[in-house]
């Protein structure tokens, strides 16, 4: 639940107001109106302040799976899934090669 949380302020919400705030800017590029544009900077501003405010107060969550590569001594290609209790793993087989993503 903490990664969603942290994926959505830190990813989601600030890529959406900048993307907002360029289309904003480009359509709006000959009616110059300053309290509309500061209103836009503003909030543009706020969201990558709460960002950081996200990332540093969040440190020890993970957005991303811990991926380690290994090389092997055979030939095969599939997919693998390992549940114990506590550690969940999937495992991707290729040719001399695995690729096993981790939850941290």
């Amino acid at each position: 639940m903490k990664s969603i949380i942290k994926w959505i302020y830190v990813v989601i919400l600030p890529t959406g107001v900048t993307l907002g705030a360029i289309n904003y800017f480009y359509n709006e590029y000959g009616n110059y109106h300053w309290f509309p544009f500061t209103l836009v900077l503003v909030a543009l501003l706020l969201v990558w302040f709460n960002s950081l405010f996200f990332t540093i107060h969040m440190n020890k969550t993970s957005l991303l799976p811990k991926i380690t590569v290994n090389t092997t001594s055979f030939v095969g290609v599939g997919l693998g899934i390992d549940n114990r209790a506590n550690d969940f793993s999937w495992i991707i087989l290729f040719p001399f090669l695995t690729i096993e993503f981790k939850s941290r």
